[in-house]
């Protein structure tokens, strides 16, 4: 974590940061079980704040069984970083990682 004066942001800012972190770690569990996850938050005011979580695609098929769930939870990630003014991409990069990024005003 790299955020200069994270004292300063907005509740709401780090509201949606940990959900966004949240999401993307139980996603990680359910569907690419036995990988590693990483997660990056930078940010200072005026610059906004990014949170980055990545993992390796997952190998084989995701084997044991279905974790519950509503099936969601990116696209209320979606509506949530849009509705405070954000951008939010997910999916594969050319690394072979899947990425969720979000950058939030601040």
């Amino acid at each position: 974590m790299r955020v200069d004066h994270p004292g300063d942001a907005p509740s709401a800012v780090g509201r949606d940061a940990y959900r966004i972190v949240q999401e993307s770690l139980t996603n990680i569990r359910k569907h690419a079980r036995g990988t590693t996850g990483g997660v990056r938050v930078t940010g200072a005011v005026d610059h906004g704040l990014q949170v980055s979580v990545r993992n390796r695609l997952p190998v084989g098929p995701n084997t044991g069984p279905e974790l519950p769930g509503s099936g969601a939870g990116l696209i209320g990630l979606q509506e949530r970083v849009t509705l405070a003014g954000g951008t939010l991409v997910h999916g594969p990069d050319g690394a072979g990682d899947f990425v969720v990024h979000a950058e939030l005003p601040w």
